[in-house]
């Protein structure tokens, strides 16, 4: 009976786990395609975009941020490399993807499913409300840099927590290569998190954690 009893608990915390994570009724729950717009238990595309990945656009060049005060820059275009953002930016940089394998027989993209391809310079929205800032393009020079190791030994002394701290936050920086520590889209963004998924003032979609006095901002520049 105790195993029983320790099997059911063990059932609803993990399934309890899957409805948190949920994209039910937010933006990436891409034309309610649910899952499959982003990803396929089967003929997943050969890239290293993300786990099973289901959406196929060729490759782009981006132009990196650059600025004089950039303290652990330059950072070269080859850099935005990293998976962490490359399957953010397969939907975020305005240039057409679609899905490669469609529910049904598991071939190609169906009737049904046509509206999960992503429209080149379409600004991406919600229930048809328009969101331009979810079209970031492929310059990225406006936009907080990626691709980059965070090392907060190069800016001035206490203006950056150090990688720990970032890490202890939980704000992940990722090793892409031989780096360690870089920062990339998944840094700031979960595309699961659904905490946050009623944007505010001083919310937006998506975010690992609160903004609210800036206080994600400041996880990492702490004498902002």
């Amino acid at each position: 009976m105790k195993k029983i009893f320790l099997l059911v608990s063990c059932l609803l915390l993990v399934l309890s786990g899957i409805v948190f994570a949920s994209i039910v009724g937010t933006p990436h729950n891409i034309a309610s395609g649910g899952c499959v717009a982003c990803h396929t238990p089967h003929g997943a595309v050969s890239s290293t975009n993300g786990p099973l990945w289901n959406r196929s656009q060729a490759t782009q060049t981006y132009t990196p941020y650059s600025s004089a005060t950039l303290d652990m820059g330059p950072i070269a275009a080859g850099d935005i490399n990293a998976p962490q953002s490359i399957a953010c930016l397969t939907c975020h940089n305005g240039v057409t993807s679609t899905v490669v394998n469609a529910p049904g027989p598991g071939t190609t993209v169906g009737s049904a499913w046509d509206s999960t391809t992503v429209a080149a310079g379409a600004a991406l929205g919600f229930a048809g409300t328009t969101n331009t800032f979810a079209n970031v393009g492929t310059d990225l020079s406006n936009d907080h840099p990626i691709g980059f190791v965070y090392d907060n030994t190069k800016g001035p002394a206490g203006e950056f927590a150090t990688p720990a701290a970032v890490i202890a936050a939980k704000l992940p920086l990722y090793t892409v290569g031989a780096a360690n520590n870089r920062v990339e889209c998944a840094t700031c963004h979960d595309v699961h998190n659904v905490a946050y998924a009623t944007p505010t003032a001083t919310e937006v979609y998506f975010l690992r954690m609160t903004n609210v006095n800036s206080a994600m901002c400041r996880t990492c520049h702490i004498t902002k």
